[in-house]
């Protein structure tokens, strides 16, 4: 039996022949653990303690930063446990124009290496968009 971290995650978009899109590897990890950033606590009735609420978080604050990444490298361990994650720093642009923006640099240690994706979050009044670089 494959262990969970091999496994292939759905996404939402189509592919060319207009199957869903299949996730693997260090994209497929980014985005559970995205998932498990962005959905509030108390979303799923029987377990009220999953979900990081990232939209509760107020970007510009760097106590706000240091709590967010602090509940992410809590709570993926314990609701992700077969991903070979090793912590997510949070950083702001250096730039000020945008400063709705946060960037998520998530480690994972597989193939005897160790591999860094950063991704790109955008907070919005009443949505979060995010890109990944691999």
């Amino acid at each position: 039996m494959a262990a969970q971290y091999q496994r292939v995650e759905l996404g939402f978009d189509l592919d060319d022949f207009g199957k869903p899109i299949l996730y693997s590897g260090p994209e497929a990890w980014v985005r559970l653990i995205l998932q498990l950033a962005i959905m509030a606590p108390g979303t799923i009735p029987s377990n009220p303690t999953i979900g990081v609420g990232m939209n509760d978080y107020d970007f510009l604050l760097e106590e706000d930063r240091f709590r967010l990444a602090t509940e992410i490298n809590r709570q993926v361990p314990i609701f992700l446990p077969d991903l070979p994650f090793n912590g997510v720093t949070v950083a702001v642009p250096t730039d000020d124009e945008d400063q709705d923006i946060l960037y998520l640099s998530m480690n994972f240690t597989y193939d005897g290496g160790t591999k860094t994706v950063v991704v790109a979050v955008k907070k919005g009044y009443h949505y979060i968009d995010f890109a990944i670089a691999m």
